[in-house]
């Protein structure tokens, strides 16, 4: 009868070298003389790229012996391989500060990593929970670009597409081909000119398009509804005696940085095939800022008087808006597999290493106060040495 031998060891590695592909594991013979190596049983060696990210990977692995391809017997390893993408949001939030001509690059690298690790939603949660800690105003929540908002940005982008345009292609498309004009500054206008059939067209194709955004619920991704039925939790706790914050936190998102730049530049979100007529882009300028106003839940003031003419219209689908916005984060849980498509992040992570190497003098200083960014540093200074040794070895002598 086999009898198996237990080790009860952990062992935690930090700072791995991100070039590092894989560990051993070897289990030797104690010899009882001290002028006598120990003898090796055999040897385990693991890929880090077969290994789960965050949980323990629990296997019976087959002993090798050096020259042998025979297994010498088994050992089994709970080993637990945990990436630098934890919640401590330190070390990316120090290249958010030093890479500020170069937001969108980082955003849209860390979104494709995250992805790839299926660590999307505890990240930008996070992102999103400390951004509002921060936060002492509620009027100017989410306003300013910070890492919650570039990040927030460039997952709106590379998984909603496919929403915005089964939303706005539609009723875009409509007043594409509009002849008749919805022009309400009279000041643009002949002298004279009667506003009362403007504001009825205006008001069929605000109403066309709102018809289209209340009705989207399902088809917006579960992940975006999550995250947004997170954010409004939080800002409920944060401000429980603001009635309206719950509504404008999660439509500052997808009104403001998403629905919105959408309505006044289709063409960029291949909305539209061409470019339209300069008095469609004047209509659908009106109706990003009507709609704009309404997921605000605010009326037009004297700034625009003449769009004051709309207020009867927000005031009466306020109403329709809160409850929209409430459907959409009536959400609780949500998947991270599949959010997106995401191929091994080697190009992401190199565009990471990039950064921080354009950025390296900057992060040097903040490495001096931060312990997390000065193992960033350790990370990227390992990857220099490994290309000198890389460009030493293929390209030989000069």
């Amino acid at each position: 009868m086999q009898v198996p031998c237990i080790f009860d060891e952990s062992y935690l590695f930090q700072d791995l070298p991100l070039s590092t592909t894989s560990f051993s594991v070897e289990l030797l013979s104690a010899s009882k003389r001290a002028y006598i190596k120990d003898s090796s049983i055999g040897r385990v060696t693991i890929q880090l790229s077969d290994m789960p990210n965050g949980q323990d990977d629990d296997k019976w692995h087959h002993l090798m012996t050096k020259g042998s391809r025979t297994a010498q017997g088994s050992l089994r390893l709970v080993a637990n391989f945990k990436l630098l993408l934890s919640d401590n949001l330190t070390v990316i939030e120090a290249l958010a500060t030093v890479c500020k001509d170069h937001h969108a690059e980082l955003a849209c690298a860390l979104i494709q990593i995250f992805c790839h690790y299926n660590r999307v939603l505890p990240i930008v949660n996070a992102c999103l929970a400390k951004s509002i800690k921060k936060e002492e105003n509620v009027a100017t929540l989410f306003r300013a670009s910070t890492l919650a908002t570039m990040l927030m940005d460039q997952l709106m982008k590379l998984t909603a597409m496919d929403y915005l345009h089964s939303v706005l292609r539609e009723p875009i498309q409509r007043i594409a081909d509009l002849r008749d004009s919805c022009e309400l500054d009279p000041s643009k206008l002949p002298r004279g000119t009667d506003l009362t059939p403007h504001l009825h067209l205006m008001e069929v194709q605000l109403q066309n398009i709102l018809v289209s955004i209340f009705t989207s619920v399902d088809s917006c991704p579960l992940h975006l509804r999550y995250i947004f039925h997170c954010l409004q939790d939080r800002v409920v706790q944060k401000w429980p005696t603001d009635g309206t914050v719950r509504t404008r936190a999660v439509s500052g998102f997808l009104f403001l940085r998403l629905i919105c730049p959408a309505l006044i530049n289709p063409l960029h979100f291949n909305l539209l095939s061409c470019n339209p007529s300069e008095a469609s882009q004047r209509t659908l300028k009106l109706v990003a800022k009507a709609v704009q106003n309404l997921a605000n839940l605010v009326e037009f003031k004297s700034k625009e008087p003449f769009m004051t003419s709309l207020n009867p219209f927000i005031t009466r689908h306020r109403a329709d808006m809160i409850k929209f916005i409430d459907n959409l984060s009536n959400v609780s849980s949500s998947e991270e597999q599949g959010i997106l498509p995401s191929p091994e992040p080697a190009r992401d992570l190199a565009a990471i290493h990039h950064l921080c190497s354009t950025y390296y003098k900057n992060l040097e200083k903040l490495a001096e106060k931060q312990p997390e960014v000065r193992n960033l540093m350790g990370l990227i200074q390992s990857l220099r040495t490994a290309e000198i040794r890389y460009l030493a070895k293929y390209r030989g002598p000069e």
